[in-house]
Formats: C-alpha cells, sequence, structure tokens
C-alpha cells in the first residue's frame, strides 16, 4: 500500500465515523430542543414540532444508511444531504415566526458548526454544504418575505457569513493536519512493519546459529532476553522471568561460581568477558554454552549495562570430545604397531642383523625388540638329523 492509498483509506474511515456520530448526534439534538420552542413560542409549537419529527426522521435515516458502508461519495453526499434537510427545518421555523427578523437564524450557525465544523469532510464538500444551507435559508426570505428591518437582515447574513468563512477555514487547515498525521501514521506503521521484519529475521538467525541475546540493567537489575535465550534455557518466554537469579540457577552447580566470577570481574574492571560453562535443566538435560557480553558505561562513565549473547555448544562439544577419544584410539594404535621398512643389513653366515647404530644382532633380540614378535625354539627336521643322527 502507498503513502496515498494509505491516507486515502484512513481519511474515508475517519470521514465515516465522524459522519455518523453528528448525524446520530444531530438528530437527537433537534429533538431535544423541543422544550425550547414550547418556552420561547408556545403559539407555533405544533407546526415546530411537526418540523423537526420531519427533520430528525430524515436525518436519522440518513445516519442509518451512512453507518452501513465505507465510502467517501456516500458520506459526502449524506453531509451535504444532512445540512440541507437541517437548514430547511431552520428555514420553515424562520418562516413562520417572524420572517427575515427570526432569531431563529442562530438555527443555521449552529447546524453549520455541526456539518462543516465538526464533520471532517472534504474542503470542496464542506463548501458546497455551506452555500446550499445558505441558499436555503435566505433565497426564500428573498423570495416571499418583504425586508422592513434591513439592517437586522444584513446584520443576520454577515453573521452567517462570517460563520461559514470561519468554519471552512478551520475545515481546510484542520484538512491539511489530518492528512500531515495520518502521513506521519502511515511512515510509523512502515517503520513498525520493517521493524517487526527485522526482529524476526534476527529471531529466525538465532534459532538456527542456537544464538540467544540478553542484556541487563545495572541499576534496577531487569533483565531483557531474546526468544532463543530462553530456549537454551530450556524456558518459556510468556511464563518464565527473564532475571540473573533465573539463569543463575540454570547454570550447572560445578560452573556457578566460576561464572559469577567472570561476570563480577567483568563490571568492576569494564571489559569484554567470554567463558564456556554448563547448564542443567530443569528437565535434567546437561548443556555446554559460550557466553560472552561487553559493559556499557553511561554519560559518568559508570557501568550501567550489561549485554551480551549466548550460544548453545552442546553439539560441538560433543563433537570435539568424539574426535579427541578418536583422536587418543587411533594413538593407541599407532602405539601399538612397529612395521620394518627398507632394506636390513643381514650376516650371511650367522645371520646377524646390523642395526643404525652398526651393531651386529641376533636375528631374534633385533626382531624382538623392533615388532610384537615372540620365539619359541625348536629344531626343524633336517638339523635334528644333523646334531642328533642317532637319535
Amino acid at each position: 500500500m502507498t503513502r496515498e492509498q494509505y491516507i486515502k483509506e484512513r481519511y474515508d474511515a475517519h470521514l465515516h465515523h465522524w459522519a455518523t456520530l453528528v448525524f446520530g448526534v444531530g438528530a437527537l439534538v433537534i429533538l431535544l430542543l423541543i422544550p425550547l420552542d414550547y418556552a420561547v413560542i408556545p403559539a407555533h409549537f405544533r407546526s415546530f414540532l411537526l418540523c423537526r419529527f420531519i427533520a430528525a426522521s430524515i436525518i436519522f435515516l440518513i445516519y442509518r444508511v451512512n453507518r452501513k458502508t465505507i465510502r467517501r461519495g456516500l458520506q459526502s453526499g449524506s453531509v451535504v444531504a444532512a445540512g440541507a434537510v437541517a437548514t430547511a427545518m431552520v428555514a420553515a421555523m424562520v418562516h413562520d415566526f417572524q420572517g427575515h427578523e427570526s432569531p431563529y437564524f442562530a438555527g443555521f450557525i449552529l447546524t453549520s458548526i455541526f456539518v462543516i465544523g465538526i464533520i471532517p469532510a472534504p474542503f470542496g464538500v464542506s463548501a458546497l454544504s455551506g452555500l446550499v444551507m445558505h441558499a436555503i435559508y435566505v433565497v426564500p426570505i428573498l423570495a416571499y418575505d418583504t425586508i422592513t428591518n434591513a439592517p437586522y437582515f444584513v446584520s443576520a447574513n454577515v453573521l452567517m457569513f462570517a460563520s461559514i468563512s470561519s468554519l471552512l477555514l478551520l475545515r481546510y487547515l484542520m484538512g491539511e493536519q489530518t492528512d500531515y498525521e495520518f502521513g506521519l501514521e502511515y511512515e510509523r506503521h512502515v517503520a513498525d512493519e520493517v521493524l517487526l521484519a527485522r526482529e524476526n529475521q534476527l529471531a529466525e538467525s538465532q534459532r538456527i546459529a542456537h544464538v540467544g541475546s540478553w542484556e541487563r540493567d545495572l541499576s534496577n537489575d531487569r533483565a531483557v532476553w531474546s526468544d532463543e535465550m530462553f530456549c537454551i534455557l530450556g524456558l518459556n518466554a510468556k511464563t518464565d522471568e527473564a532475571a540473573l537469579g533465573v539463569f543463575l540457577e540454570i547454570v550447572h552447580p560445578d560452573d556457578r561460581d566460576g561464572l559469577k566470577k567472570v561476570l563480577r570481574q567483568a563490571v568492576e574492571l569494564r571489559e569484554p568477558f567470554a567463558v564456556d560453562c554448563r547448564l542443567l535443566l530443569r528437565s535434567g538435560e546437561v548443556k555446554n554454552i559460550h557466553a560472552q557480553g561487553e559493559v556499557v558505561l553511561d554519560a559518568a562513565g559508570k557501568p550501567a549495562l550489561l549485554r551480551g549473547a549466548v550460544q548453545d555448544i552442546t553439539e560441538r562439544k560433543r563433537i570435539e570430545l568424539e574426535r579427541e577419544q578418536l583422536i587418543a584410539d587411533l594413538q593407541k594404535v599407532l602405539a601399538e604397531i612397529k612395521t620394518l621398512r627398507g632394506i636390513l643389513p643381514i650376516c650371511s653366515c650367522c645371520k646377524k642383523i646390523r642395526d643404525d647404530r652398526g651393531a651386529w644382532t641376533q636375528m631374534e633380540a633385533y626382531l624382538s625388540k623392533h615388532t610384537d614378535v615372540l620365539f619359541s625354539h625348536g629344531l626343524c627336521l633336517e638339523c635334528e638329523k644333523k646334531m642328533y643322527p642317532d637319535y
């Protein structure tokens, strides 16, 4: 939605709300003034009562039609129609009571305030309403009444004209202000959407990376955690409290004092910190985390804020342990493996072997030293006959 579309949509809803409200209240005000007619001019009470009931009924009908739909054309037409009906009622009363000298011209001014001053109709619609209302009031007087008190009649019309002009000027300025406010509202709305999108993106990134962010106000010990921070700690962001005490309660008992010391030193020395520790969740699960953060100073140079991030490194720790175990196993195997390679210098007569230091060693001794071979001595059949021919 563009800025112009947003302003138009909000303005139409604004106009619908106020037009509906004024139509309903206006019909009620017309009826509430009935006792005033009886008190001022009881002789004309019945005719005035009829005029008021007719006008109030028509305006109430306009109210019922207007409230169903938000459409600028409908609301604009309703404004002109309601103003015309109310002014026609006033014109009938003026014609019935003293004509151009009737004090009921004040009803025209009151109608103008309701229709032009309160209803935030477009300036052109308000100007048209003012023109129609004034014409409905003054044309019958000029056509059917004899002007005997010209100063009074002129004064009344000047007052009505001044009222309409002032209300139209006010309507123009308020229309400009309304457009400006709706424009600011649109910009705030767009900014909120961008901020929400970035927050969602950050939350998703933290979820994927298993990194939670946190912040602690040192002045009041209040903390703020991201959703992933709660998730890493095995807590519920909606029901559990974000607080240092809650966090330390979940830290493994064997690592708790060490972490407290790191945090305390970071604040005292005003330096960043990084530490690995274990968590013992309420479910009994053990996790490994890497925590790091920094101290934020206030204008006076005193520690005001502690903020940082926590990363779940449980899987990384598991892989590291498996790798270390594998390396240890390989080293053990390699330590047990002894391999003879290359050319062995051997005496062709006594079969002794010369080692790398030049010493001659019995074959059995050399092989026993450099391999895991063990020897058992015996005689083959040929040697046995040579050594024991008579046996």
